[in-house]
């Protein structure tokens, strides 16, 4: 299946370069734009698989020509790669525009072949996208929850324990992120209401918290979440246990238990 790739940087070397080391890529066509607005042209033309957007475009700049485009019928989830300068302010906030990777200037092109084929396989696996319940009374992770989840998968996202077993009274969910401490109803009572209904009792739960991994796996106790992640949260780690969690043919495994860094990398988001 072909796939097409737009290519938005000013750097006419840089659409040489990449056109060059891609083009042995059968399913991949390249397209260039040397600037924003012909990005937005482009993309009124042809049925774009994947940005590769460079930060330092001049005229209209990368945010707004990104933002152009998810106005687009055919961009409101297309996937970016942004790439330039290792700058960590910037790679935080190509994150908040729903960024799927960031590649700093000169940058590996074996990496960023690598980092193409991750994003494609990934989009052709949840074609059939799982719907995924966030719970948590942090508007701000919520919000960014659902835009990097909103690329795989179909979040719905709710600010209690109490919502979230109300919407699963009425309708399914594949999986659920819960927060552990929240108001009213913690994330053992959510985890012992969810495991006591036989529609909802093997949904896998992915448990966050800011208390001790070892300390939240007692307070669970046998009611097995699929797996424990720290608080603050990383983006990146929290799709990999879902993607990993799905991956596994809806089969729950319990006290799945993993330990994550929460180290900013400016190499790849």
């Amino acid at each position: 299946m072909e796939r097409k790739i737009l290519l938005i940087d000013s750097d006419v070397e840089m659409h040489t370069k990449i056109k060059e080391f891609l083009k042995d890529e059968a399913d991949y066509t390249v397209f260039v734009a040397g600037s924003g607005r012909e990005a937005v042209q482009m993309m009124n033309q042809e049925m774009i698989d994947m940005l590769i957007l460079d930060v330092d475009l001049q005229e209209m700049d990368s945010m707004t020509t990104l933002d152009n485009i998810r106005k687009l019928p055919n961009g409101s989830k297309i996937p970016v790669i942004f790439t330039g300068i290792s700058d960590k302010k910037i790679v935080l906030q190509t994150r908040s525009k729903g960024a799927d990777g960031y590649l700093a200037k000169p940058f590996n092109q074996e990496l960023l072949k690598q980092k193409i084929k991750e994003i494609l396989k990934r989009i052709e696996h949840y074609q059939e996208a799982k719907t995924i319940l966030i719970v948590d009374d942090d508007p701000e992770f919520l919000k960014r929850a659902n835009l990097h989840l909103d690329k795989f998968y179909k979040p719905v996202p709710v600010k209690s324990g109490k919502a979230a077993l109300e919407y699963l009274n009425d309708h399914r969910a594949d999986g659920v992120i819960l927060d552990y401490k929240m108001p009213l109803y913690s994330g053992s009572t959510v985890l012992n209401m969810l495991r006591k209904k036989e529609q909802t009792k093997t949904l896998p739960v992915i448990v966050m918290s800011a208390l001790d991994l070892k300390e939240i796996r007692e307070l669970c106790g046998q009611f097995n979440p699929y797996g424990y992640l720290s608080k603050p949260v990383s983006i990146d780690d929290l799709l990999e246990m879902v993607h990993t969690m799905f991956e596994q043919d809806g089969v729950v495994q319990s006290n799945v238990a993993q330990e994550n860094t929460q180290q900013e990398s400016v190499e790849s988001i």
